[in-house]
């Protein structure tokens, strides 16, 4: 199967799937709620993701995208983060992203190795990706990637007031928004 017959036929499918390695696998792979997908929280904070960028990107030339939108990487690899802001030109019938240039993953306890490890290190060869933000969904704990002159440097917000500045596009984001009305454990 090629990259492209995977996006035909993952259109399909009930379920999200993701294209590694030649092969499809079920975008949450290992966990145990493939049949209800993301927790409460998880799609609570992907939801204010989407809603917050959504305002302070819509006069630009940036677009929010979903994990509908798939995001190709330049191993083949085919990946669905969370929250993508792609900042390429319009393309109402493409199934994937053209220039993404922030990713968003919401951490899972049963996917939370993968994506801060294997999806992390092969986001990081996207020419065009200037920031990965991952983020707790149980407590306020947000780690983001920039990639500046010298590589990549990892920043770590731990408090509700702080300020994740996403210069690559222009705008901050505050966790006390994308944690709005999450429930947090104590």
């Amino acid at each position: 199967m090629t990259a492209d017959e995977f996006l035909v036929w993952s259109q399909q499918q009930a379920e999200s799937w993701e294209f590694v390695s030649g092969h499809p696998v079920l975008r949450h792979a290992g966990s145990t709620d493939l049949m209800t997908g993301a927790t409460e929280r998880h799609d609570r904070i992907v939801t204010n993701l989407i809603a917050d960028l959504h305002q302070k990107l819509r006069r630009g030339p940036c677009r929010v995208k979903t994990a509908d939108q798939a995001t190709a990487m330049p191993t083949g690899n085919i990946r669905r983060p969370d929250v993508t802001i792609d900042c390429g030109p319009p393309n109402p019938d493409s199934l994937s992203t053209s220039v993404p240039t922030v990713l968003f993953e919401v951490l899972s306890p049963s996917t939370r190795l993968i994506d801060l490890v294997k999806k992390t290190e092969e986001y990081k060869t996207l020419e065009s990706l200037k920031h990965i933000v991952l983020m707790e969904a149980d407590v306020v704990k947000v780690m983001m990637w920039t990639r500046n002159a010298e590589g990549w440097s990892l920043e770590a917000f731990e408090t509700i007031e702080a300020v994740l500045p996403l210069t690559g596009i222009g705008v901050d984001l505050s966790p006390a928004d994308a944690y709005d009305g999450v429930t947090l454990a104590p």
